[in-house]
């Protein structure tokens, strides 16, 4: 739960940038600036591609968080459709979950080796 809490934090902050340049944007639009020569300054393929990587470090903690929580379900003897009517989703959706869990579960590694990969990306945690 730690980690997607700081998936979250490193979401806002990367947010939170990004509207400090969109600030900028509208602050020298407004006074007159042309827009192309302001585009062609503002460093946004990168401020696109760091948003997009943040979203998807808080999606694979998400669904990283989700799996664990499933197993804890199923060990506390929940049924999938106990599961799925708690979490607001599908038994089949549940199911789906499951099976990602079965498929993993012989060589799973722990949720702080899962959430790690999560949240950088990078292929050695594997």
């Amino acid at each position: 739960m730690q980690e997607l809490i700081d998936a979250h934090a490193g979401g806002r902050e990367v947010m939170d940038t990004a509207d400090s340049l969109l600030r900028v944007g509208i602050e020298q639009i407004e006074s007159g600036s042309d827009f192309m020569e302001a585009m062609a300054k503002a460093p946004a393929a990168a401020e696109r591609q760091v948003t997009q990587d943040a979203f998807k470090r808080i999606i694979d903690a998400r669904h990283a968080l989700r799996l664990q929580l499933l197993r804890l379900c199923l060990e506390q003897g929940l049924t999938p459709r106990e599961i799925g009517e708690r979490w607001g989703v599908s038994r089949q959706r549940v199911m789906k979950y499951k099976a990602e869990l079965d498929k993993n579960q012989v060589a799973a590694p722990d949720l702080n080796t899962v959430v790690g990969y999560a949240l950088t990306g990078s292929d050695s945690v594997r």
